[in-house]
């Protein structure tokens, strides 16, 4: 959940995964199997499965809109020699003109200010090591597709080296995962959840 939360998944798909593959799975469950608490680890990992699905889903959207400004720059600046304007680059961006602007009061005190530094930082890091780790899931994906490819009885050789680099990979990846959840907790959070309460306090303070 942490690092759906990392990824820019919202909340409330997250709680849906978490309703619909845990809550609704046990309780489907005792109903058939009756009291069966060793099911629950079952239930649990397809319900991981649903979130890295959903951070998958999450992250490819970002690399896809990363690489449609790639192609306006390109195509303006370096094809047809045109400047580029900050809309095309943030084409969502609308900005709504009125006859009679009202400045903001200057905040009294500003409660959360100084933290916006430390916890801007913290969150780039938190996104760049999710990033990371997503790479790492991904060419372990790859490899995967590679092994269930890899039949017959003179690519045996290949078939373990796969399963050595599949099994390597894993490794890494929940190393790099449990450093991840450390990281948020030594600076002082129980969870991602508390963090981005916290970071979306601060950005409205500043706003203000």
């Amino acid at each position: 959940m942490d690092r759906a939360l990392i990824s820019g998944g919202a909340k409330k798909d997250i709680l849906d995964v978490k309703r619909e593959k845990i809550s609704e799975e046990v309780k489907h469950s005792i109903e058939i199997y009756g009291n069966r608490p060793f099911f629950l680890a079952d239930i649990i990992i397809l319900a991981i499965k649903a979130l890295e699905l959903l951070i998958s889903k999450v992250l490819l959207a970002a690399a896809k809109e990363v690489e449609k400004v790639v192609d306006v720059v390109h195509e303006k600046v370096v094809e047809n020699d045109a400047p580029i304007t900050e809309a095309e680059i943030k084409p969502e961006l609308k900005v709504q003109e009125s006859a009679q602007i009202q400045l903001p009061k200057k905040p009294e005190k500003p409660l959360l200010l100084s933290k916006y530094s430390a916890i801007m930082d913290l969150d780039a890091e938190l996104k760049r090591r999710n990033d990371e780790i997503f790479r790492v899931e991904r060419e372990r994906s790859n490899l995967e597709i590679e092994l269930s490819e890899c039949s017959g009885v003179f690519k045996q050789k290949r078939r373990k080296e796969l399963q050595e680099q599949i099994s390597i990979l894993d490794g890494k990846a929940e190393k790099m995962k449990a450093e991840l959840s450390r990281m948020i907790q030594d600076a002082g959070y129980a969870n991602a959840s508390e963090f981005y309460t916290e970071l979306f306090m601060v950005r409205e303070e500043k706003r203000k």
